[in-house]
């Protein structure tokens, strides 16, 4: 979950469980729990359909958020007479379970996120140490729902009416295809999803392309929707081509359709050369070229332009999508509000606002993340504080780290004060010294500190 988005919205998804609950102790004894509880559902879904067909069963809609919540999935049948219509593709709604009429079967012992007793051990778990301990889990239990979903597929041709096509996988919008083929034996999949193949196989055909031609053909896509090579196809293996792909990406910059596609691919490398910057800036008075311009680092020119051109550029490096590219480096931001009007600075508010984006940092960030917490401007004040929330990045200055946010807890701008609730609590039991300076705060003139402060600290009496 993009950690701006999830303090815009709070409470986001199940956070918290009130009752203390016990690790897992067995992985075994786990599984064979789980296991046991979705047979059942399949049991009380073939006792409520005789006879009927169905062509898949499917797990989806685990929550996940590192170093928080980690969730059961849940339970879903496809069946023939209402199926939605098959596409040839995995993304079609004929295999996408929350379109499924029978998307969410009753589960024996099954009961909320708060109170189920596997779900509650399972958090604990996941939640027990720090993000790299999450990651095991969160990989273990992966491996469990794969067997899960293994056995549910045989189980399901006992007890069910099924196609000659019959499957049984895990719906996963990040784990995709590719997850799904776990339980899937490789010459159904390719009967069921031929899109899915023949995509990947085009893939492997255009990564044995010698670099220039592999590039030109990748930007040729930009912006397609047809084809075994999708634009999302094209725009993730030009990012992995990093320099290489530059002359490509240049030569489209100057395309009145597709080149603002090149100005965002360029951005997300984060590479660049002289002509590039030229071509970037023959057009920075559209978003992406103003947007590429300054996360390629070109602020000082940047600057010298009118307000909208500037605007765009200066936030751009503090919107961080994919790879840490350059430094935080609050200073250019700064000196322009500081040199400005009310007005850009509420713009500025706008734009960098909660969920526009992330403050992702590396440990070399920490520093000016801390500097940042005490800037005269309140935006800066609230990136900074979010991106010192990244307990995992800011381990190992934790000293350091809690007082800053702690400070923030007083802020006269309740956007900060709120952000600063929620960097505290992402660190867990270490922040547990602040939870009386954060009580404190369910008496906030804020309506949303107030109800950020109980969902960590609890109502008051």
């Amino acid at each position: 979950t993009d950690r701006a988005s999830f303090i815009s919205c709070l409470p986001s998804g199940p956070r918290r469980h009130t009752v203390r609950a016990v690790r897992i102790q067995d992985w075994d004894a786990f599984e064979a729990s789980l296991r046991a509880r979705y047979l059942e559902g399949l049991d009380a879904l073939a006792a409520a359909h005789p006879g009927e067909m169905f062509y898949a069963v499917a797990l989806f809609g685990v929550y996940r958020e590192l170093d928080g919540p980690l969730t059961l999935p849940l339970l879903a049948a496809g069946r023939e007479r209402d199926a939605p219509e098959w596409t040839g593709t995995f993304w079609s709604d004929h295999f996408c379970p929350a379109a499924w009429p029978l998307a969410e079967l009753e589960l024996p012992g099954s009961v909320s996120h708060e109170t189920d007793p596997l779900e509650r051990a399972l958090f604990a778990e996941a939640n027990a140490s720090d993000p790299a301990h999450w990651r095991l889990v969160a990989a273990r239990f992966d491996e469990a729902l794969v067997r899960l979903a293994a056995a549910l597929r045989d189980h399901a041709k006992r007890v069910l009416t099924v196609t000659d096509d019959f499957v049984a996988y895990i719906f996963d919008e990040s784990g995709g295809p590719a997850m799904a083929a776990r339980t899937i034996d490789p010459e159904r999949f390719a009967r069921l999803f031929p899109l899915e193949v023949e995509g990947e196989r085009a893939l492997a055909a255009v990564r044995e392309l010698p670099p220039p031609a592999r590039a030109a053909f990748l930007v040729s896509r930009l912006g397609q929707h047809d084809g075994a090579v999708s634009s999302e196809d094209a725009q993730r293996e030009l990012r992995a081509m990093g320099a290489d792909a530059l002359d490509a990406l240049s030569a489209l910059l100057t395309d009145p359709t597709a080149g603002w596609m090149a100005a965002m691919s360029l951005a997300e490398i984060g590479e660049s050369r002289p002509d590039v910057i030229e071509r970037l800036r023959a057009r920075a008075e559209e978003r992406w070229f103003a947007t590429a311009l300054g996360a390629l680092g070109d602020l000082e020119w940047l600057l010298e332009q009118e307000e909208d051109v500037a605007l765009l550029g200066i936030i751009a490096p503090l919107r961080r999508a994919h790879e840490i590219l350059r430094p935080l480096d609050y200073r250019p931001l700064e000196a322009w509000l500081t040199a400005g009007t009310d007005e850009r600075r509420a713009r500025v508010e706008k734009e960098l606002g909660p969920g526009s984006g992330g403050a992702r940092i590396a440990p070399s960030d920490v520093e000016e993340a801390l500097r940042g917490s005490t800037s005269e401007h309140a935006v800066v004040r609230w990136h900074a504080c979010s991106a010192l929330s990244w307990r995992e990045v800011a381990a190992s200055k934790a000293d350091r780290v809690l007082p800053a946010l702690a400070a923030r807890l007083e802020d006269p701008h309740p956007l900060v004060r709120r952000v600063a609730v929620v960097g505290l609590e992402m660190w867990k039991g270490q922040a547990a010294p602040y939870h009386a300076a954060i009580a404190k705060l369910r008496d906030d003139p804020d309506e949303i500190v107030r109800h950020i402060a109980e969902g960590v600290t609890g109502s008051k009496a």
